[in-house]
């Protein structure tokens, strides 16, 4: 395993999962400049953040099998790898990428080394996992702090760094994946509703640059892993190159009756 020196706290650090492939298994970025790989014309690049989630990786497979390269990012940088490396055992091109979504500098790194690895970044697939469900009056200011840190600073993070990167090409598409919260949520149906307001306004403004925005909400992140990522492919793709600034509800039975309004 080969590795280079990081230029400081924040370097991110990039891992080529490439099973059965000869190129080294782990690349850092930062002084040394990350390798370009070749991306057939009609393939597409995408990142997916949050990749130690099972959520993340139905997405990154999702996103994979419909001929897709893929680079997951995570706080935790083996949790990425691993799921960069279960696609490329399936035949796919994949990397796993070091990101701390409320840190900007390592966001912008991150979605750059990204776009060095293919020369194009197609999709930014940001996940926010399930909202806290404690009780309004019981939470800290810690505790508030940390959770809207958590999520509504990582999507920004995530919609601007997506932008400077695919402004260049006039074309993307960003998809910002969030809990719905039930109505007895204070914490959570604010986080959610902050969330959704700043997927449409994104689409509003990154219209005129060529880049979509969509969001797509789920009673359950993490229970509704395969309707989350065929919700993803199908914002993602150029079948709904109509839809921007919208958010998708994935509804299951047991929730409709507080979803429906």
């Amino acid at each position: 395993m080969l590795s280079g020196s990081p230029t400081g706290h924040n370097a991110v650090q990039l891992t080529a999962a490439v099973a059965r492939r000869a190129a080294p298994p782990l690349l850092r970025s930062g002084a040394a400049a990350i390798p370009h790989r070749h991306v057939p014309p009609d393939a597409r690049a995408a990142l997916v953040t949050a990749a130690g989630s099972l959520t993340s990786q139905a997405i990154g497979r999702r996103l994979a099998h419909d001929g897709a390269c893929v680079a997951f990012a995570d706080a935790d940088r083996d949790a990425a790898c691993a799921a960069a490396e279960a696609i490329c055992a399936d035949g796919g091109e994949a990397v796993g990428l070091e990101m701390h979504a409320r840190d900007w500098t390592s966001t912008q790194r991150a979605v750059q080394a990204a776009r060095d690895r293919w020369a194009r970044l197609d999709v930014m697939v940001n996940l926010v996992d399930d909202s806290p469900a404690a009780p309004f009056l019981a939470l800290s200011e810690d505790d508030l702090t940390e959770s809207f840190d958590a999520a509504l600073v990582g999507l920004m993070h995530g919609v601007r760094a997506a932008t400077e990167q695919m402004r260049e090409a006039d074309a993307g598409c960003i998809v910002n994946v969030f809990p719905l919260s039930r109505d007895d949520n204070v914490l959570g149906g604010a986080m959610a509703g902050a969330a959704e307001m700043l997927t449409r306004a994104a689409g509003v403004e990154l219209a005129p640059l060529g880049i979509r925005v969509a969001g797509i909400v789920a009673a359950s992140v993490r229970e509704d892993p395969a309707a989350i990522a065929d919700a993803v492919a199908f914002v993602s793709s150029a079948d709904a190159g109509y839809v921007t600034g919208s958010t998708l509800v994935i509804a299951e039975r047991h929730t409709q009756q507080w979803i429906a309004r």
